[in-house]
């Protein structure tokens, strides 16, 4: 039994099936959807809501929901937005189970909309039926001649389902389909994710035994997503094409790797990659990639792409993966299919629709036109395979001090605005979570600085601590790597005497003096916490990972942000930050932010130190 497939069969396989806004205006999504709806096979029982009770498109319409029979499970809704909840209280006093809303105007922009968007999503929770929508393409299932969506042209039966965003590339994608006559499961299109969500509709699809292949196309990012798309890409492959906008690369990046998906940098890649799936059914195991051709150049220049993607091109049999090259004059292709490898072609120079291209889609083969399309495809399906091969995630908690860093943190009550902590006060609740930071002590003397100072040792660091440190734009509040009690006097002037002088109302709660950090490597090391996915850990470098991290994920970030010439511990070293930091992240949702910069690395028996910091205090204590 499928996970869900009760709650989803009255969408997927109704009994019956009514539309509501059907239109004698072709330009109409009303129109559309009921000639779409006319065009497939449904064997069920079909009606129309209109009311002038006048045919369209030669059937018959009733003219009020009380007319309908009971027994119909799926109403679409392709009326004005201003209309759309009363005519889905009308469905469920009826006795659908499920509703499909293809109208706009529930944007998150408009407060109309925003309003229309609850009270609809009020209404199918307390009756108990399924949403999908707003702003649907509709649904499509193809073995059961069901085409309920905006879409006029359908490839023919077959393996792939596609989880639609935007109605636009969704018709798009499905011509393309058609054209290159790759077959189609089944189509659901979640529109704004107010009912049914992206990562339910992936999960059911996970599952399908219809779905070889799932295409998705998303236009937004949620926890719930990234653990349903990692668990269906252990069961078939999932290509995905992320948002476009709204989101930061790094974010996407991030959350690519934790999926372990197909990631598509764009619509032709994409496309490409579904080709690749689609056309073989099993996937490379390795990077050696076997070139059948007789065209010299054309083979050399082609070996070179591939090792430019991370393959390797080879000669030995079986390989991992076959690329034939058939150049003009072109013959049989069915010669040059190998079912027992995965199999790609490159027909140099031949368009979409050319004959030749016709022909390798009518005997099964993923035919591209240049060797560059074809090797940047083989190099995804190679890292996707070693993406599944991974071990299972296991965070490993490290022995921190949670109690500790609660106590620090209660010191700051919740305000209305972001809270920053200063570098002292951010730096003992990194310590309660094993990073090492510069011993120090607060003082509010100049005399007292230098005995600490004294006490601690050449040189030194002095800090202003000041809740008030942010109205004073352009004076530094910390002066570093002091080398003897002249320094110190100079830099405790300099730091009171000057910010009184600036804001005379300013408070002042001290003067922290730390030893110096010593010399090493400094890495800018940055917690952030994204709205949808939670706390990202980021490298200067722009290496970067979802956390919290499992220690394989840590280690791989630490080795993409040091140098190849780096000892082996330094990488330990950074990963265990690393670690720690996500952990410190996941037990506390308040903090907004951690910037350490620098983190250095010290030289061999030395942990690493954090030599300047500050946190970020989200408002109310709450995460975004």
């Amino acid at each position: 039994m499928i996970p869900g497939h009760s709650t989803l069969a009255p969408l997927l396989s109704p009994r019956a099936m009514v539309i509501v806004g059907a239109s004698r205006q072709t330009e109409k999504f009303g129109h559309v959807l009921l000639a779409n709806f006319l065009s497939g096979s449904f064997a069920g029982k079909r009606y129309l809501l209109h009311p002038s009770g006048e045919e369209i498109l030669g059937q018959p319409a009733l003219t009020n929901w009380n007319a309908l029979p009971r027994g119909v499970d799926l109403a679409l809704l392709a009326v004005p937005a201003p209309l759309v909840v009363e005519q889905a209280r009308q469905a469920a006093l009826r006795g659908c189970s499920a509703l499909v809303v293809i109208s706009n105007g529930f944007a998150e922009d408009d407060e109309a909309g925003k309003q229309r968007k609850t009270a609809l999503v009020r209404l199918c929770k307390e009756r108990g039926m399924l949403l999908l929508g707003p702003a649907s393409p509709g649904v499509i299932h193809r073995q059961a001649g069901i085409n309920a969506s905006l879409a006029p042209v359908l490839p023919p039966e077959g393996g792939i389902s596609l989880l639609a965003g935007s109605g636009e590339l969704c018709i798009a994608t499905l011509a393309w389909m058609a054209s290159r006559n790759l077959g189609l499961a089944k189509m659901i299109g979640p529109g704004n994710g107010a009912g049914l969500s992206d990562a339910q509709c992936l999960a059911w699809l996970a599952h399908d035994p219809d779905t070889r292949v799932i295409a998705c196309q998303l236009q937004r990012l949620g926890a719930g997503l990234l653990k349903a798309a990692s668990e269906a890409a252990q069961l078939k492959p999932v290509v995905l094409l992320p948002p476009d906008t709204g989101y930061d690369p790094q974010v996407i990046n991030a959350a690519c790797d934790r999926m372990g998906v197909l990631r598509a940098h764009g619509i032709q890649e994409w496309w490409d990659l579904l080709l690749a799936c689609a056309r073989n059914t099993t996937l490379p195991a390795g990077n050696r990639v076997m070139i059948l051709t007789d065209h010299d150049t054309l083979g050399r220049h082609t070996a070179v792409t591939l090792e430019r993607h991370g393959l390797t091109a080879t000669d030995e049999t079986p390989g991992d993966a076959l690329l034939t090259l058939v150049a003009p004059p072109r013959h049989d292709l069915a010669e040059t299919v190998r079912p027992e490898l995965p199999h790609l072609m490159v027909l140099p120079g031949a368009e979409e629709h050319d004959a030749h291209m016709q022909a390798a889609d009518r005997a099964g083969i993923a035919a591209y036109p240049t060797p560059e399309r074809a090797a940047a495809v083989l190099a995804s399906l190679e890292t996707f395979i070693r993406q599944r091969q991974r071990p299972a995630r296991v965070i490993t908690p490290l022995p921190v001090n949670p109690t500790r860093a609660a106590r620090l943190l209660q010191r700051h009550p919740r305000q209305a605005e972001p809270h920053p902590l200063s570098d002292a006060e951010a730096k003992p609740i990194l310590q309660a979570y094993g990073l090492a930071v510069p011993e120090g002590e607060i003082t509010s003397s100049e005399e007292g600085a230098l005995e600490i100072a004294e006490r601690l040792g050449y040189p030194v660091s002095l800090h202003l601590l000041t809740p008030d440190g942010h109205l004073v734009h352009g004076m530094p509040l910390r002066h570093d790597r002091l080398a003897d009690p002249q320094a110190v006097r100079d830099a405790f002037d300099l730091l009171t005497l000057r910010f009184m002088r600036l804001l005379p109302t300013g408070r002042v709660e001290g003067v922290f003096v730390e030893q110096a950090c010593g010399q090493g490597r400094p890495v800018r090391v940055t917690m952030r916490r994204d709205p949808a996915l939670g706390p990202l850990l980021t490298l200067e470098n722009g290496a970067c990972q979802l956390a919290p991290v499992t220690e394989e994920e840590a280690m791989a970030m630490a080795r993409a942000g040091t140098p190849a010439s780096a000892r082996e511990n330094d990488t330990r070293d950074l990963a265990e930050i690393l670690q720690r930091l996500g952990q410190l992240a996941g037990d506390f949702p308040e903090i907004e932010r951690i910037e350490i910069d620098p983190l250095v690395i010290r030289r061999a028996g030395q942990s690493p130190v954090v030599a300047t910091c500050a946190i970020l205090l989200n408002a109310g204590g709450k995460p975004p």
